[in-house]
């Protein structure tokens, strides 16, 4: 009976942990119009993001905020041009999978995506509709989204939400080893 009381605890303790881990994903939404500016910052929950955008030769340029997403604010034009890019910082690592939507996107338009600064750049390709770019499980500091093609200039993503997703089998694995500490020791005592 004592077995059977542990799995049950066990079982609903595993339950509730990764129940509340699935409300703890985060969405930054990036659907609304307001004032353009060089550097952006979002805070949701305990996590503060800061965007800054990019012309093509490296120079500042202003984080285009309509109301398909976030692009760069071009001197010409209010949309994406071929070469320039946005960053995205945050403030405390996040560990698990996150997920990019796109809007704005034309057929067969390329994005380059850097994640810490790395020299590896994942090319996400608008081929067959696909509007979302998602990640392997990662420790996330900072991401790039740089322009890679278009089909023609100021043709290119606006990014419309940004989703940092938990990974719940590590929480899990977490929670089990931790329940195992507790039941060894509760033996002990009582033994």
């Amino acid at each position: 009976m004592k077995n059977y009381n542990s799995l049950k605890t066990l079982v609903l303790s595993l339950s509730m942990l990764v129940s509340m881990n699935a409300s703890a994903n985060l969405i930054f939404n990036f659907e609304e119009k307001k004032a353009n500016s060089h550097e952006v910052e979002y805070s949701l929950s305990d996590y503060t993001l800061t965007t800054k955008a990019f012309n093509s030769d490296g120079t500042d340029a202003d984080v285009a905020r309509w109301t398909n997403g976030l692009g760069v604010r071009h001197i010409d034009s209010p949309n994406l041009e071929i070469g320039e890019w946005l960053t995205f910082e945050l403030d405390t690592t996040f560990y698990g999978i996150f997920e990019i939507d796109f809007s704005g996107f034309g057929n067969h338009d390329t994005a380059g995506i850097t994640i810490n600064v790395a020299s590896v750049e994942d090319v996400f390709d608008t081929t067959g509709n696909n509007d979302t770019w998602i990640s392997g499980y990662v420790a996330l500091d900072s991401f790039r989204v740089l322009g890679l093609t278009g089909d023609s200039a100021g043709n290119g993503f606006r990014i419309s939400e940004l989703r940092l997703v938990t990974e719940p089998g590590a929480l899990a694995i977490l929670a089990l080893g931790l329940m195992a500490l507790g039941v060894i020791r509760r033996r002990r005592v009582q033994a």
